[in-house]
């Protein structure tokens, strides 16, 4: 299994707090994480992003 890779779509100021969840998540799951500002919803359709906070 790859990484699990997670966007941010929300307000940059609290990117730290959505890093961390995105690391416990890949703690639990036991997967890497790549953690990315999102660009587009069109990133999930395209096989870029696995989740993201929306």
């Amino acid at each position: 299994m790859g990484p699990l890779r997670i966007a941010n779509f929300l307000s940059p100021l609290l990117e730290p707090v959505y890093r961390f969840v995105a690391e416990e998540m890949g703690r639990e799951l036991d997967v890497p994480v790549e953690f990315a500002n999102g660009r587009s919803f069109s990133q999930f359709a395209a096989g870029e992003v696995d989740a993201g906070f929306i």
